[in-house]
């Protein structure tokens, strides 16, 4: 082996053994804080927005805000799991593929957003045991870290609560309608003329 290459080996060994120029360091002091980003002041803005049911694996709070959901008229297509927002004039005409639900806004320990659609229950008031108990989770416990998981042999969700206490979630400042329009950007539906409109109708 060449010096300059026995060097950068033993250079290697040094670190490896958490000692540098004969001195013990402590890595340890050298750990970025979680919130780094906040300390240095770095400004992240969400560009994607998930429609979807929450992972099991991880732990979400839900906002606790009225003005942080709203409920609308969705078609979901299972194939891509894509869901289009319809327009409230032609909802008549698509009743058949459109479902009323209800979006709440949820953040993951990741800080991931991403909105939470819950069918409402119909005219009789009733609904699945499913979205029942999603419902019943919102409304009780919104603004607390949950993990929520299915459970098969009930039909329904349940609820989990972590053991230690976890830091508060940071919200976006841009509000709802900014989430919204980047969770249905190019996948509103005002016209019967639309593609997934004539798709599912067998026009194309």
């Amino acid at each position: 082996m060449e010096p300059k290459e026995l060097e950068i080996a033993n250079l290697g060994k040094e670190i490896g053994t958490s000692t540098v120029g004969g001195q013990a360091i402590d890595f340890e002091q050298y750990r970025l804080s979680q919130n780094f980003e906040d300390l240095v002041g770095i400004k992240k803005e969400t560009l994607v927005v998930p429609v979807r049911k929450p992972n099991r694996q991880s732990w979400i709070q839900i906002h606790p805000g009225e003005d942080w959901r709203m409920a609308v008229a969705l078609i979901e297509i299972k194939e891509d799991s894509e869901h289009y927002l319809v327009d409230p004039k032609i909802y008549p005409e698509l009743a058949e593929e459109c479902m009323p639900k209800y979006l709440f806004t949820c953040q993951t320990r990741q800080k991931v957003i991403f909105l939470w659609p819950i069918r409402m229950p119909g005219p009789d008031g009733r609904v699945d045991h499913w979205n029942e108990s999603a419902l019943q989770i919102v409304n009780e416990y919104a603004g607390r870290w949950i993990r929520v998981s299915s459970n098969r042999s009930l039909g329904a969700y349940d609820v989990n609560f972590p053991e230690v206490p976890y830091d508060p979630p940071n919200w976006p400042t841009e509000g709802f309608t900014s989430l919204l329009e980047k969770a249905f950007r190019g996948k509103i539906i005002q016209s019967l003329t639309h593609p997934i409109v004539k798709m599912l109708r067998g026009q194309m």
